[in-house]
């Protein structure tokens, strides 16, 4: 038999991206081993006295973010070892995770506008000294620089890799068995998985706080904001595998839920300071009082902007409403 000559040699149909995979990979371990980092920094806090002058340590924040970030080491190292081998459902998972990643990283960015400035404002300087006039633009632009980079940059790049039809073809060649995260499209999946999220968290979130919800202009505490949690957390869950499924009753149910919390949360908090929700919800006196002094209660402009960073959602809900049968 003739060998094939060098014409007659098809080049591949894509460009093999292991090399980005297993650099891509890395990267999420790194983040993973970072979120360890924290979890231990965190317990050091949680174990250490608190400061004479400010606010008491709260428990049920730090042990809650343990917790989160705990999982999030795990979901990130399980994902990094998945790209290294090129599975195709890493792939999936980590568009997924980084579109979440890079969303968070823009949204913390703006609190962060408003909420490190009334920090300094609040720094006591030692005796008979005065803080530098370039003191809040240098540590603005150090705070806002590691959070661009850290979840802004790098998500971003994440997702631009990941998203691309050469790495799915890559991963689709070294993992040639179809997978679950295969049955939809990626943009469902996401919100499957971010709505099955929300399931998961919302009931621990009320058991560790007092319950409370914003309801178009008042604050439901008690048994009725218990209830309405409860309900919530179902809806969700009804939700992330109707949406993993591709229901349209599931697109219309979650673009009205969308809607009704974003107008009764931007209604409430409009006319409701913040300072009354966190009073509602348990926290102690004197992290209310740290909030009030940083003027992050009472801050007209954070609604404002927090609510219009969530518009986008239902523009991305109208979006995909195609996919849905």
């Amino acid at each position: 038999m003739d060998e094939p000559t060098p014409e007659s040699v098809q080049a591949p149909a894509f460009k093999d991206r292991h090399a980005g995979l297993i650099l891509c990979g890395i990267v999420l371990v790194l983040a993973g081993i970072g979120m360890v980092a924290m979890t231990a920094l965190m317990a050091v806090g949680l174990a250490a006295p608190p400061p004479p002058r400010g606010p008491a340590v709260d428990v049920r924040s730090v042990v809650s973010g343990i917790v989160f970030y705990l999982l999030m080491a795990v979901v990130l190292v399980w994902l990094g070892v998945g790209s290294i081998l090129a599975r195709r459902w890493a792939r999936a998972l980590a568009l997924v995770v980084s579109w979440l990643w890079l969303l968070g990283g823009v949204i913390s960015a703006v609190v962060i506008g408003f909420v490190v400035p009334g920090l300094i404002a609040h720094v006591n300087p030692p005796a008979g000294q005065a803080l530098p006039d370039n003191f809040l633009p240098v540590v603005m632009t150090f705070v806002v620089g590691c959070v661009g980079v850290l979840f802004v940059i790098v998500p971003g790049l994440l997702v631009l890799f990941y998203r691309s039809p050469h790495v799915k073809a890559t991963c689709d060649a070294r993992d040639p068995q179809v997978r679950w995260t295969d049955v939809c499209p990626p943009a469902i999946l996401g919100l499957s998985l971010a709505l099955a999220l929300g399931a998961v968290t919302t009931l621990p979130m009320a058991l560790l706080y007092q319950p409370v919800i914003p309801f178009f202009g008042a604050l439901v505490t008690g048994w009725p904001a218990l209830l309405a949690l409860v309900a919530g957390s179902g809806f969700q869950a009804w939700a992330a595998g109707a949406t993993y499924s591709q229901k349209s009753s599931a697109w219309w149910a979650v673009l009205v839920a969308t809607i009704v919390v974003m107008a009764s949360s931007f209604v409430t908090f409009m006319r409701v300071d913040l300072l009354d929700f966190y009073r509602a919800a348990g926290y102690q006196d004197d992290m209310i009082a740290a909030f009030e002094r940083i003027g992050f209660g009472s801050s007209r402009s954070l609604v404002l902007w927090s609510h219009a960073l969530l518009v986008p959602l239902v523009g991305y809900m109208v979006s995909i409403r195609k996919l849905f049968r």
